[in-house]
């Protein structure tokens, strides 16, 4: 899954023109997996959104997979409580 989400980080940050203007954008990626049911949407968004965080916290162009470990406050991010 990381691999798939950093080949589309590399698209996404290819750059594009717009009226002979070279345009360069950055992306982060925030994965989750659910167990399934409509009931675990909500918590689904919020995993992912977790995770993205961690992508964003890591620098520009990272993507991360959910662990609960995210939860933790600890050393690798200090800010989360």
């Amino acid at each position: 899954m990381l691999e798939l989400s950093q080949r589309l980080i590399g698209i996404a940050s290819e750059p594009f023109l717009i009226d002979d203007e070279s345009i360069t954008v950055g992306a982060s990626i925030g994965i989750a997996f659910g167990a399934g049911g409509e009931s675990a949407i909500g918590e689904l968004i919020r995993e992912a959104d977790i995770a993205l965080y961690q992508a964003k916290h890591d620098g520009r162009g990272h993507a991360e997979i959910f662990d609960p470990s995210l939860l933790e406050p600890d050393a690798r991010h200090p800010s989360r409580t």
